[in-house]
């Protein structure tokens, strides 16, 4: 079966990331597998895979070679996780995120702390690497 990551941490991004997942998965048909890399506790991201009726897997090893590791297995889709910072922040994107999305060869969606996420998207667009070397936008 086909799943798209959630990678759930203990900030304020978790429930727009567990959101995002589950309107990639309807998508994408596909099942969320609400992941958590344990570095510090895991109460809130059990507490809100649990609400949503999801289990929660725990990673253990460094953050980015656990998330990438996971994102590799032939089942994952995409991977969704959070953003440090809002979309106007100075830096939006925090080290994990731009780490993760210039090693994994999937579809990554990385989701700002203060998301207002939709229940179901219509269409997600993903860059596909062309032959030229050129990335060519594609919809799914």
């Amino acid at each position: 079966m086909n799943k798209v990551i959630a990678a759930l941490d203990n900030s304020l991004a978790t429930s727009p990331v567990l959101a995002t997942a589950s309107a990639l998965a309807e998508l994408f048909g596909a099942e969320v597998e609400p992941v958590h890399v344990r570095t510090d506790g895991a109460r809130v991201a059990r507490s809100v895979a649990e609400a949503a009726g999801l289990r929660l897997r725990e990673l253990r090893g460094p953050i980015v070679e656990s998330l990438c590791r996971t994102a590799d297995d032939p089942e994952v889709v995409a991977l969704v996780l959070g953003a440090r910072g809002t979309p106007v922040a100075k830096r939006p994107l925090g080290s994990t995120a731009v780490a993760v999305a210039t090693d994994i060869d999937k579809p990554l969606a990385v989701v700002p702390p203060d998301a207002q996420v939709a229940p179901s998207l219509r269409r997600v667009l993903v860059p596909i690497e062309a032959a030229s070397r050129s990335l060519t936008p594609r919809t799914i």
